[in-house]
């Protein structure tokens, strides 16, 4: 790269995150990590924790 500027662009189009965090399901559930959950879904219109998300069935 010859400069900042040409930098931040090609990182903009060229970056991808990856998330990785322990399952949680009834049986192992922790809510301090619940509560501290950085990633979100979107879903039938309301936003939820992502750690959360596999709790119930789906069809709830």
């Amino acid at each position: 790269m010859d400069s900042l500027d040409g930098f931040a662009r090609r990182a903009r189009s060229h970056a991808f995150t990856i998330t990785a965090m322990a399952f949680q399901d009834a049986m192992n559930l922790d809510i301090e990590r619940l509560r501290r959950c950085s990633l979100h879904v979107f879903e039938n219109g309301r936003i939820m924790p992502f750690c959360s998300r596999y709790l119930t069935p789906a069809e709830v």
